[in-house]
């Protein structure tokens, strides 16, 4: 299906990858960009939902010395991670319980755009970085 809208898509992405196949750093990218706290203040409601999450189950309080105002962040379950190695089966199973979510990585900064557009047609697209 891929190849069909971007034929020559493997010389600009991974191999494309089912949830349960990432790796922790990159599902831990994904909901880093899914759950981006930047200057979303103290109202829960300015937070994105993964499904299949709590709020509670995503964020705590940023008291930081970095953090500018009292918000919010991506609980942080190792290190600056919240997906690790320990828990990546328990987040794999909440974010999609029948495996039917797939990903497709850039393997460089700036994919051929007007692709990443007909790509839209197939999937939803997110920029990670």
């Amino acid at each position: 299906m891929i190849k069909a809208v971007h034929p020559y898509y493997e010389d600009e992405y991974h191999e494309l990858k089912r949830s349960d196949e990432l790796d922790p750093e990159q599902l831990d990218t994904y909901f880093s960009y899914t759950c981006d706290t930047w200057n979303n203040g103290l109202d829960k409601d300015n937070y994105h939902i993964v499904p299949g999450f709590t709020f509670d189950d995503l964020y705590e309080i940023d008291d930081s010395e970095y953090s500018k105002s009292q918000c919010y962040r991506l609980k942080e379950n190792g290190g600056y991670s919240f997906v690790t190695e320990d828990n990546f089966n328990e987040i794999v199973n909440k974010l999609d319980p029948n495996k039917e979510m797939y990903f497709l990585f850039s393997i460089h900064d700036n994919p051929n755009w007007d692709y990443q557009e007909q790509l839209e047609n197939i999937g939803y697209r997110m920029h990670l970085g």
